[in-house]
């Protein structure tokens, strides 16, 4: 196996906490009110 790595280091993914515990990463996070 060849060793590969990224020529543009990948962004890490905001994560949203879960009810009970850990968390869950999301691709866009939307804004909606006034």
């Amino acid at each position: 196996m060849s060793d590969v790595s990224d020529v543009i280091p990948a962004v890490a993914l905001p994560r949203v906490p879960v009810a009970g515990g850990g968390s869950f990463p999301v691709h866009r996070i939307y804004c909606v009110g006034r």
